[in-house]
């Protein structure tokens, strides 16, 4: 939700950065916890590498 409050409030490719970054760290922490379900685990870790994908393909950079 934050992540997406901060992409509806900045269109600033740094901003956006940020709030990718804390997405993928909130998500990974979810990936390891113990408490979480295997579903739970499972959408998390396409997320955190969503995010890593979509940082290393430069997605959002503009030139």
């Amino acid at each position: 939700m934050t992540h997406d409050i901060a992409y509806r409030n900045s269109s600033d490719l740094l901003d956006r950065y940020k709030a990718d970054l804390i997405l993928e760290e909130g998500d990974r922490e979810r990936v390891q916890s113990q408490d979480a379900s295997l579903g739970e685990k499972t959408a998390a870790w396409l997320i955190v590498n969503s995010m890593k994908a979509k940082r290393k393909l430069g997605m959002g950079v503009r030139d």
